[in-house]
């Protein structure tokens, strides 16, 4: 099998880069058909990935964040593997594939190299797809806030989400929203809405604690609006995946989501922030090839 790392050098603060030296190290010594990309511009690993069919017998890591392996994802071809180094600031979904991250970056590529094929779940959301989750409402403007201005202050992921939210506690959104889920309506005032594959998302949040990416289904959390210290108490919780017993929450399963909002609403993919009226997200059961460590608990 070829191995195709695609390296987005720019990820983790320039911390993907020392990948390099590490996988030419580990490709030599086992004697690996390996290929090294380097990522020049945004949307470069997208049209990097798909140059690969199913015929090169490749597997396509993504060295990076989740950034990086959203745009793989979305030029991967059919049946083509795909592998995940964690690089980025976040590594949200690859805290589903195993439950610690080693330290060492050396060992994060070769357990990676050494490891099996499963099939997961994943996401089309506007027939784009996702790995993670799809959200809207008040964690997508934090994310928004994250991406324009505190990834250039190099604190921890999770420090910057804190604090992006604490920020936002000054005028918290509520957006009136229709949804569909496979085929039942709900008419829904809320602060944020979260249609998760995997579990985590904003360097670690846990919206949905029982969301299963091979179990073919998404998990909602629909959060109501709220008073300022009440949505500081929800915080702390939202994190560690303790606030479901919150009355303002609701958690919802489908397959087929169908969300309309009267107004543009601020939402994101996998850490990639966009504006829509109508949002229409459809579950890919099974459908990706994902090479995991052999820890993994992913069957």
């Amino acid at each position: 099998m070829k191995h195709i790392f695609i390296v987005n050098p720019t990820s983790g603060n320039g911390f993907a880069k020392n990948a390099i030296p590490l996988i030419k190290k580990i490709g030599d010594t086992k004697s690996l058909d390996y290929t090294i990309l380097l990522t020049e511009y945004p949307g470069h690993a997208r049209e990097l990935a798909a140059l690969y069919s199913i015929r090169e017998n490749a597997c396509l890591y993504s060295v990076g964040g989740d950034g990086t392996a959203y745009e793989i994802l979305n030029g991967l071809s059919d049946r083509v593997p795909m592998a995940i180094i964690p690089c980025g600031t976040g590594n949200d979904f690859y805290r589903i594939i195993v439950e610690t991250i080693p330290s060492s970056l050396e060992e994060r590529i070769l357990e990676t190299i050494e490891g099996r094929i499963v099939e997961v779940d994943y996401g089309l959301s506007n027939h784009t797809r996702f790995l993670n989750c799809t959200t809207l409402g008040f964690d997508a403007e934090i994310n928004h806030l994250v991406n324009t201005t505190m990834k250039k202050t190099h604190l921890p992921a999770n420090l910057m989400y804190l604090t992006a939210a604490l920020s936002k506690l000054v005028n918290p959104p509520c957006h009136s929203i229709r949804l569909v889920i496979d085929g039942q309506l709900l008419e829904q005032k809320v602060l944020l809405a979260a249609m998760m594959n995997g579990r985590f998302y904003g360097g670690g949040f846990n919206p949905t604690p029982q969301a299963d990416i091979q179990d073919g289904f998404f998990d909602l959390c629909l959060v109501e609006p709220m008073p300022r210290r009440r949505i500081l108490q929800l915080i702390g919780k939202y994190m560690k995946g303790q606030h479901t017993h919150f009355k303002e929450c609701k958690i919802l399963r489908g397959r087929h989501i169908i969300i309309d909002s009267d107004q543009p609403i601020v939402m994101q993919s996998d850490g990639e922030d966009f504006r829509d009226l109508h949002i229409t997200l459809d579950l890919m059961r099974s459908a990706l090839r994902l090479k995991v460590p052999q820890r993994s608990l992913l069957k």
